[in-house]
């Protein structure tokens, strides 16, 4: 019977029948048969309301099964899942079926191999250690081997021999001069699916004259190599990919007496140019700088020295603009002389890519670099350049200071509870920077002050040129000291408990504010075009901005105007006056817990 009939199915009795006519016709629509589009809608919304349960009984189902109903294969995966560390191997004292499990699995050993050291002996003593490391390769057979070594003896040289066809990746550190030979007799004797070796040992060790020459012929798949610089020479296997060349030298004054010539490391280079990653560390500089190097298919370069050898180090290695750049300056005894880099290095062809910088000053300053031009293969803006120095940055940023293509985009921030560098508190750092549209400042309320000082365009002569005359965006993060009142009163979350600091919270918001009036006027009265687009600031506590993921769990954010609306308006209004644009008050960052500002 058809919904538009207006009668019921039992409509046939009289009485029924002269009620249902009494009856409004919409009633009758809606009690009669679906449609096809209703049952469709109807049963996808009972589905959608029922999904979420049986989603929620198929694991509980699985939680509720006795793990020893489990097939062989599914429990011995959750085993090899659980493993830590040896005491994982209680799981073999559980029952005899996991026992027997265990001891077959061989995966489960060769895990249990890849993630322990073992500190073996330095003769044929007994050691538990090396027992257990014995019977766990015995147990992992055929799987691959990832062995890491603290020292290796005369037993263990035969075990490694004997299983040298599955190990794969081999980290050791060897204490004596003994060692070390019992290590090159494993490593001549041939080891064909070696892939990663590191090898860690101090001066007195490495400088042994004795090992053999290793080649493609004993390590044929080597592609990861990490070994002091004494102990690396051009007859290692060309099919190495990664290359770390350390010195392990201490801090007792006899450093450069023991690090490595440049012009050393630079030969030894000579069969090696396919390398994608290099890092070259602790190295030293004679009177011969030695030869120059090409590597077409560079991907990282990290290099860590004195500013001379660095410097000198730039300017003999060729490699792609697109080689992302780790440049760590130690401070040297006797201040260089003359420029970082000499004119036309490698070097300069990276930065010339560069459009962002982020600078941190403190005892030890960071300038980073990204790109985000489409002519590299990091066009995504990655990170391109790192360097570290300690004293005297101003040689580093000369590397800046170009016209086409200009840098647009400069973060400058204080490093967290450390006074920030005189250098950076003059105007030569805007002047490096000079054609920048969008500046970011970090810092305590004083050094943020002192900065937007520097923009505040000359009064004599009345004339006098205007620092980054392009600027268009400016954002300022004011930074609160850790465990501040203000922080303790935004962790509580009760701005108006005035004893413990809530009331410094808008306080500090209006000593924030105050920041801008001057600069954005004295710019303004100079000329339409040095007038901002944006403006936004905000303040965090100490340390919230050392990861940039504002989705940190350990970071929260507080909106003052949620709290203050009308004192957040009337601080702002003054402001979108002097700004052609949005004048943004972000809020505050802060710590969740004290417990994670301390685990930082």
């Amino acid at each position: 019977m058809s919904a538009g009939s207006g009668l019921l199915p039992f409509a046939a009795n009289t009485l029924l029948t002269t009620l249902s006519s009494h009856r409004p016709t919409a009633d009758g629509t809606e009690v009669g048969e679906p449609s096809i589009s209703d049952m469709r809608a109807c049963s996808a919304g009972k589905s959608g309301e029922h999904q979420p349960h049986s989603l929620a009984f198929g694991p509980i189902q699985n939680i509720l099964a006795p793990v020893n109903g489990l097939p062989p294969e599914i429990l011995s995966r959750i085993l090899i899942e659980a493993w830590q560390d040896r005491r994982s191997l209680r799981l073999t004292h559980v029952c005899r079926l996991w026992r027997s499990i265990l001891l077959e699995t061989s995966e489960f050993w060769a895990v249990a191999v890849a993630g322990d050291q073992f500190r073996l002996p330095t003769s044929n003593e007994e050691s538990s250690d090396q027992d257990y490391l014995f019977v766990a390769c015995l147990r992992s057979a055929p799987r691959d081997l990832s062995l890491n070594l603290w020292s290796i003896s005369p037993r263990c040289r035969l075990q490694l021999i004997q299983e040298a066809h599955r190990i794969t990746s081999m980290h050791i550190s060897v204490q004596t001069r003994e060692q070390l030979e019992l290590l090159w007799n494993v490593l001549y004797t041939g080891m064909q699916r070696l892939e990663d070796l590191s090898i860690r040992g101090s001066d007195s060790v490495t400088s042994w004259p004795g090992h053999w020459k290793l080649s493609t012929q004993e390590l044929p798949r080597l592609t990861q190599l990490t070994l002091p610089a004494r102990l690396f020479r051009p007859s290692w296997p060309n099919t190495l990919q990664t290359l770390a060349l350390r010195s392990h030298h201490g801090n007792d004054g006899t450093a450069p007496l023991h690090a490595v010539s440049l012009d050393v490391v630079l030969v030894s280079l000579v069969n090696h140019s396919s390398l994608r990653v290099l890092d070259i560390r602790d190295n030293t500089l004679f009177d011969n700088p030695g030869p120059s190097r090409v590597f077409p298919g560079l991907e990282l370069l990290r290099v860590r020295s004195g500013w001379r050898t660095v410097s000198t180090m730039l300017s003999l290695l060729a490699f792609p603009s697109s080689t992302r750049l780790r440049i760590g300056v130690v401070p040297p005894l006797v201040f260089p002389l003359g420029e970082f880099v000499a004119p036309g290095s490698a070097l300069e062809a990276v930065v010339a890519l560069l459009d962002r910088v982020a600078i941190t000053g403190g005892p030890t300053s960071t300038i980073r670099g990204f790109a985000s031009t489409s002519t590299t293969s990091t066009s995504d803006g990655s990170e391109r350049l790192r360097l570290t120095t300690s004293f005297d940055e101003r040689r580093t940023l000369r590397l800046f200071e170009r016209v086409d293509p200009p840098v647009s985009h400069l973060l400058l921030a204080q490093h967290p509870a450390q006074r920030m560098p005189p250098m950076f508190m003059d105007q030569t750092i805007f002047r490096t920077f000079r054609h920048l549209t969008h500046l970011a400042l970090h810092g305590r309320i004083g050094v943020c002050a002192e900065l937007l000082s520097m923009l505040r365009p000359p009064t004599t002569p009345p004339d006098g040129p205007v620092l980054l005359p392009l600027l268009k965006d400016l954002t300022v993060g004011v930074a609160t000291q850790r465990r501040s009142e203000i922080s303790t009163a935004l962790r509580r979350g009760d701005l108006a408990y005035e004893p413990d600091g809530g009331t410094g919270v808008t306080m500090h918001f209006g000593e924030c504010c105050r920041l801008f009036p001057g600069v954005l006027d004295a710019r303004r009265e100079r000329g339409y075009q040095y007038r901002l687009s944006r403006l936004e600031f905000f303040s965090y506590e100490e340390g919230c901005m050392a990861k940039a993921d504002s989705e940190d769990p350990v970071v929260s954010h507080v909106d003052l105007a949620a709290y203050e609306g009308n004192l957040v308006e009337c601080e702002l209004a003054p402001l979108r006056a002097l700004v052609d644009g949005p004048v943004v008050f972000s809020g505050y960052r802060f710590f969740t817990d004290v417990r994670d500002d301390l685990r930082r």
